[in-house]
C-alpha cells in the first residue's frame, strides 16, 4: 500500500509538471494539467486495468494536443525545447505508450505495478525527449532503467528473467556511470551541461568516449549488445515493443540532441571508428539473426543491424541524419508490428521456436496477411518507410567511402534473407496437426493494422519529413543550409 501512494503522489505531482511543461500561461495548459490530475485520481481510486489505459492515453493527447501548440508559440526555456528534431520523438512516445498499456490485459499478477511502472516510463520518456539539458538528460536517462528492470525480472514469462534483468541493468549502469565522468569533465571544461550555451567548440575525444559509451549500449553496438536480444526473449510481449520502439531510440536521439552540438570535434575525431564498428554491428546483427530458432532473438538481432544503419547515417551528414531519425521511426512501427504477432502466435501456442511452426497461414490468415506487410518493411521493400530511410543513408555513406556503402548494401541482402526465411517458414509448409486455432482477435488485428499503416504513410512523406526539418537539423548541427 505504500508503494501504491507513493507512486500515485508521483503520478500527481509528474502530471502537474508536464501539465506546465510546454506551454505558456494559456486555457490550453490549464485545461491539460487538470485532465492529468482528474486521470491520475482516476487511476488511484479505481486500479482497473481500463483506467491505466485511459490515463495513458489521456497524457499521450495532451502531449501531442500541448507540442502542436508549442510549435506555433515557441517556448525560450532553459532546460525545455521543442522542435522538428524532437518532435517526432515526442510523437512516437505518445503514440506507443497507450499501444504498449494494453498489454496489461494479459498480466494477471499485481497488474498495478506493472501499469505504474509503465505510466512511469511515459513521463520519463517525454521529459528526456523534451530536454536541452545534458545533465537532465542522463539524469532521465538513468531512471529509466529501473522500471525496465521491475517490467523484465518480474513479469518475464520464463526462468531466465532475472538474469536477463540483471543484464540489462548492469550494461546501462556501466555506460551510465562512463556518461558521468564524462558529463563533470563537461562541466568543468565548459562550465555548463546546456548545449544552447555551450560556444566554445574545442576537440575533446576523450570526453566523447565516455559520453557515447552509454549511448552505444542503448543503441546497441557491438559488442555492448548482448543484453538486447535476451531481455527480449524473456521479457513480456508489450515490454519487447517498449524496448524496440522507445527505448532504443534514447542513443540515437542522445546522438542527435546533445553529442554533435556539443562535441562536434569529438564526433570528427571518432567517427571513422565509430563507421567500422556499426560496420561490424551490423553485419553482426544480420547473420545472427539468420542463425536464431527463437522468433524474438530473430528480430532482436534485426534491430541491432538496423539501429546500426541509422548510427551510419547520424555519422554521414545533414540529410543522412534527418533519414536516420526516419529509420528509427520506421523501424519502430515494424518491430512493434512483429513483436506483437511473435506475442499473437505464443499466445497460441506457447511456442517461439521456428522448429515448431509451420503451415500458420492455413490457421491464422489474417496474421499472414498483416505480418507479410511487415517483413516486407523489415528488408526495406520499395514503398515502405525503411526503403526511403535507407536508401538514402546509403547514398550518403557511399559518397563518404563506396567501401562502406557497398558493405553496408550487403545487409540488405541478409535481411532478406533472414526475413524471408522467418515468414515462410512459420507460415509455409504443410500444417501441424493443431486442433484447435484461432486468428487474430479484433483488438489484435487493429493493431497490427496501425503499425502496417504507420510503415506505409512514413513511406509516402519522406519528402515532406526532410522538408519542414532541415531548418532545424542545420541549426542544431551548426552547419549552412542549402
Amino acid at each position: 500500500m505504500f508503494f501504491i501512494r507513493c507512486s500515485w503522489l508521483f503520478f500527481l505531482s509528474s502530471s502537474f509538471w508536464l501539465g506546465l511543461f510546454f506551454y505558456q500561461l494559456s486555457l490550453y495548459k490549464i485545461w491539460s494539467t487538470v485532465v492529468c490530475l482528474a486521470v491520475g485520481l482516476v487511476v488511484f481510486f479505481k486500479h482497473q486495468k481500463f483506467n491505466f489505459y485511459l490515463a495513458s492515453l489521456l497524457v499521450s493527447t495532451a502531449t501531442v494536443g500541448g507540442s502542436l501548440y508549442g510549435v506555433y508559440h515557441p517556448l525560450a526555456l532553459e532546460y525545455l525545447v521543442l522542435d522538428n528534431v524532437n518532435l517526432p520523438f515526442l510523437w512516437l512516445t505518445s503514440f506507443f505508450c497507450p499501444y504498449i498499456m494494453l498489454s496489461i490485459n494479459q498480466i494477471k499478477s499485481n497488474p498495478r505495478v506493472y501499469g505504474y511502472s509503465l505510466l512511469l516510463i511515459q513521463f520519463l520518456l517525454t521529459a528526456l525527449f523534451s530536454t536541452n539539458n545534458f545533465f537532465c538528460f542522463y539524469i532521465l536517462f538513468e531512471v529509466l532503467a529501473f522500471p525496465m528492470f521491475v517490467l523484465i525480472g518480474v513479469y518475464g514469462q520464463q526462468v531466465a528473467r532475472i538474469p536477463a534483468a540483471y543484464k540489462f541493468f548492469i550494461y546501462t549502469f556501466a555506460g551510465s556511470v562512463a556518461m558521468l565522468v564524462g558529463l563533470i569533465s563537461f562541466y568543468f571544461f565548459y562550465g555548463s551541461t546546456n548545449c544552447r550555451l555551450v560556444t566554445d567548440y574545442q576537440s575533446q575525444g576523450f570526453l566523447f568516449f565516455l559520453v557515447f559509451l552509454a549511448l552505444a549500449v542503448k543503441i546497441p553496438m557491438v559488442p555492448v549488445h548482448l543484453w538486447l536480444p535476451e531481455a527480449h526473449v524473456e521479457a513480456p510481449t508489450g515490454v519487447s515493443v517498449l524496448l524496440a520502439a522507445l527505448l532504443l531510440k534514447t542513443g540515437g536521439y542522445g546522438m542527435l540532441r546533445f553529442v554533435w552540438p556539443m562535441l562536434p570535434g569529438g564526433v570528427h575525431f571518432w567517427s571513422s571508428t565509430l563507421i567500422v564498428l556499426a560496420l561490424i554491428s551490423v553485419i553482426v546483427g544480420s547473420f545472427t539473426a539468420i542463425a536464431q530458432i527463437d522468433l524474438k532473438k530473430t528480430i532482436a538481432y534485426s534491430s541491432v543491424a538496423h539501429m546500426n544503419v541509422s548510427l551510419l547515417g547520424l555519422l554521414s551528414g545533414v540529410e543522412a541524419i534527418q533519414f536516420s531519425v526516419y529509420l528509427m521511426l520506421a523501424h519502430a512501427f515494424v518491430s512493434a508490428g512483429l513483436f506483437t504477432s511473435v506475442g499473437i502466435i505464443y499466445d497460441r501456442y506457447h511456442t517461439r521456436s521456428i522448429r515448431n511452426l509451420r503451415g500458420l497461414n492455413l490457421y491464422m490468415p489474417s496474421l499472414f496477411f498483416w505480418s507479410f506487410f511487415l517483413i516486407l518493411g523489415n528488408f526495406s521493400f520499395p514503398l515502405t518507410a525503411n526503403f526511403s530511410a535507407e536508401l538514402v543513408i546509403m547514398f550518403e555513406v557511399t559518397q563518404r567511402s563506396l567501401l562502406i556503402g557497398l558493405t553496408a548494401g550487403v545487409t540488405v541482402l541478409a535481411s532478406t534473407i533472414y526475413s524471408m526465411w522467418y515468414f515462410s517458414r512459420i507460415f509455409n509448409g504443410y500444417p501441424l496437426p493443431i486442433r484447435s486455432h484461432q486468428d487474430c482477435s479484433p483488438l489484435e488485428w487493429s493493431l497490427l493494422v496501425v503499425n502496417v499503416s504507420g510503415m506505409l504513410l512514413l513511406g509516402l512523406f519522406g519528402g515532406v519529413f526532410q522538408q519542414h526539418s532541415t531548418e532545424d537539423y542545420c541549426w542544431l548541427l551548426a552547419v549552412e543550409q542549402l
